[in-house]
């Protein structure tokens, strides 16, 4: 498990006996999860933060009419409920959900601000969570933007061109299937099929299962 924690960001650049050190003053536990079962649900306290070890964990909003959008999805090493913990902030509107079978590391998160046994470790900390919540802020931002485009194809190339910045490389894979994808750009599942047939009608795309090649304007 230790080596699993080393590649989360909460833990960046820590050495071994500074993990263990930080076991041995905080509260932490784990916990295995089917895929579909809720780590959090609205209407429930979060007073124990979760660093992923396995599987994909989605956030998940339920609309009025029984449908849902995704807003994100986090990956093994990712952190997930902190914002709630640190702010003590009762969750009200989202759902954690395990998108595959799904083991969780969950810890007090308060315990960071009281770690003083080293204040080499206490500053490392810190700064790996204030990266965390800067980095959770410009995704939500990123999120945001596209979402306040026009059209599902303006939405679609956003999102698509958001990923290829990310990998470096205008081929990449998607982490979503195509129910997925649309619920994170919030329309129908036939609309989002249609419109990505289109865009390769147009050129715009190639899509080979969950590969998307971005194609360069003529």
């Amino acid at each position: 498990m230790l080596n699993k924690l080393k590649q989360s960001e909460l833990f960046y650049n820590f050495t071994t006996d500074e993990l263990l050190l930080f076991f041995n003053n905080t509260k932490h536990y784990t916990r295995q999860y089917d895929k579909g079962v809720d780590i959090y649900s609205p209407g429930e306290c979060i007073d124990y933060s979760g660093i992923v070890l396995s599987g994909n964990i989605d956030t998940i909003i339920s609309c009025r009419d029984g449908n849902e959008n995704l807003i994100m999805r986090y990956f093994p090493g990712d952190l997930i409920g902190e914002a709630f913990c640190i702010t003590k902030t009762d969750n009200t509107f989202m759902h954690a959900r395990a998108s595959s079978m799904s083991e969780i590391f969950f810890f007090d998160i308060h315990s960071i601000f009281d770690f003083s046994e080293q204040s080499s470790c206490n500053a490392k900390l810190m700064k790996n969570v204030i990266m965390i919540l800067s980095r959770s802020n410009i995704a939500l931002n990123k999120k945001i933007h596209m979402l306040t485009k026009k059209t599902l194809r303006e939405k679609l190339l956003t999102f698509f061109s958001d990923m290829a910045c990310k990998t470096g490389c205008p081929c990449f894979n998607m982490c979503f299937n195509r129910e997925q994808l649309a619920q994170y750009v919030c329309s129908e599942r036939s609309s989002v099929s249609r419109e990505l047939g289109r865009m390769q009608d147009a050129n715009l795309i190639q899509i080979h299962s969950h590969t998307v090649t971005m194609l360069p304007s003529k």
